[in-house]
């Protein structure tokens, strides 16, 4: 009986409450760890379930489209001056009053080159690699 009555009645010096308050608190303090577990796990299983939705891309993935993406525009943008030259040249005919119409003509075909650059339809990049690299990643 006495120890029955100091369970409940008596305040426990090193947890500053009675031992079945004590009991009571490490209890709920269980519970909450649990439940905060539980919820961390459905909350990875959700992630997991919107990555096999695609959902999400990777990082990796993302950094590769880049810079296929950056090779595609820089080479178009080169081309477009190579190739149109000649055509430029005889656009202007060597006379400053024809530097607006060259202007024109070469933001146009920016434009054009900057909308293949945001196009999201695939395609394909040829590089051609110097013989002397040996250690290509």
């Amino acid at each position: 009986m006495v120890r029955k009555y100091a369970e409940k009645y008596l305040i426990h010096k090193a947890a500053g409450t009675t031992l079945e308050g004590a009991e009571e608190s490490l209890a709920v303090q269980k519970t909450q760890r649990e439940i905060k577990r539980i919820e961390t796990q459905e909350a990875h299983e959700r992630f997991k379930l919107d990555l096999l939705r695609g959902k999400y891309l990777k990082k990796s993935d993302v950094y590769a489209e880049w810079a296929a993406r950056a090779v595609v525009i820089d080479r178009g943008l080169e081309y477009m001056i190579e190739a149109n030259l000649a055509k430029m040249i005889v656009m202007v005919g060597g006379d400053q009053q024809k530097a607006p119409q060259l202007l024109e003509y070469l933001i146009e075909q920016k434009n054009i080159q900057m909308n293949e650059f945001a196009n999201m339809e695939n395609f394909r990049v040829v590089m051609e690699l110097e013989e002397e690299s040996e250690n290509v990643i």
